[in-house]
């Protein structure tokens, strides 16, 4: 990073840097917010209706100490460790970009 950063600086381009820790950050995601933005970008509806089912299905459970809890709905949260959940991401927080 300091190396990309001279490079800019000392072609005379100025070079920025911001950076965002957020924890629990997929955990946050709304579905309602997040879908209204995939339909925004006019993401195919089979692949909308794919992902719309997969999110809005899915039902957990907790394990602790070898107790399992009953199952629940999960109602926020991107899946983390799934193929998609960087690129959704990316997509649900893209509009911060328009606020700055």
């Amino acid at each position: 990073m300091e190396e990309i950063i001279e490079f800019y600086n000392s072609s005379g381009c100025p070079a920025f840097l911001g950076e965002l820790d957020a924890p629990r950050a997929f955990d946050k995601v709304e579905y309602c917010k997040l879908f209204h933005l995939l339909i925004d970008r006019n993401i195919c509806p089979m692949f909308l209706r794919l992902l719309l089912y997969m999110y809005t299905h899915q039902k957990l459970r907790v394990k602790w100490n070898g107790i399992c809890s009953e199952l629940f709905d999960v109602t926020n949260g991107i899946k983390q460790g799934g193929v998609f959940s960087p690129l959704l991401f990316c997509i649900y927080i893209d509009v911060l970009d328009w606020l700055m």
